[in-house]
């Protein structure tokens, strides 16, 4: 939706956020807007899996390629939105996918009917392959 001078009613509001802040200058990281919406709470891992007692390990899982997640919460009719991020922001390289070797994937294919699972399924290790990094990659 565009207002009349062209500029769109979220930039509209992020802008008013901005200046009721007090900002004087860019860049502004997403969350500090966030946190002055109405509604709205932002919360670094750790508080949020305290607060909606959550696992962490389950948080961190939904945030490895997401800078912030959002869940919606109702209590008593009352709606809101909760932010949350990784505490020291999202590492910069993910661990390597895992496969099982070729040999090992030889011997399940070769021995498929034995293992008595039903209908041949192909390893997903084959189509995941291409997505190895090289043999020295270290985490």
């Amino acid at each position: 939706m565009q207002q009349n001078n062209g500029m769109s009613r979220a930039a509209a509001m992020a802008y008013r956020v901005l200046i009721r802040r007090g900002v004087s200058a860019l860049p502004v990281h997403p969350l500090e807007i966030l946190s002055a919406c109405r509604n709205t709470v932002v919360w670094a891992d750790v508080t949020a899996a305290e607060q909606l007692k959550i696992p962490r390990e389950a948080l961190l899982r939904q945030l490895a390629n997401a800078e912030a997640i959002t869940f919606r919460q109702t209590i008593q009719g009352e709606t809101r939105f909760i932010v949350v991020y990784r505490e020291g922001g999202n590492p910069a390289r993910f661990p390597n996918v895992v496969t099982a070797s070729e040999a090992t994937v030889g011997l399940v294919d070769r021995r498929w009917t034995e293992y008595g699972l039903g209908a041949f399924v192909e390893s997903p290790s084959r189509r995941y392959r291409r997505l190895l990094l090289s043999g020295g990659a270290q985490w």
